[in-house]
């Protein structure tokens, strides 16, 4: 994936994601803290990961931070409130 293309835009709560994954929290964690089922977070995952031309999670952090998605250096994004 060339990298210099120009911005790709994530949503808020994929971002969250991405925030929670840096915390190394499962699946169904991040669901529960989403309000998502853990399938939701897998297709999530699967779209990122096929954005950022990543293979693993690992491979998605750095590419997210390079991206621009994250900030490893900020604390998580705010959890959305249960409605």
């Amino acid at each position: 994936m060339d990298l210099t293309q120009g911005p790709l835009v994530i949503e808020d709560l994929e971002r969250t994601l991405l925030y929670l994954c840096l915390y190394d929290l499962r699946d169904h964690e991040i669901g529960e803290r989403l309000f998502i089922s853990v399938r939701t977070v897998q297709r999530r995952l699967e779209r990122l990961m096929a954005l950022a031309g990543a293979e693993n999670r690992f491979t998605l952090g750095a590419r997210a931070t390079k991206l621009g998605w994250i900030d490893p250096g900020l604390p998580a994004a705010p959890t959305p409130k249960h409605q």
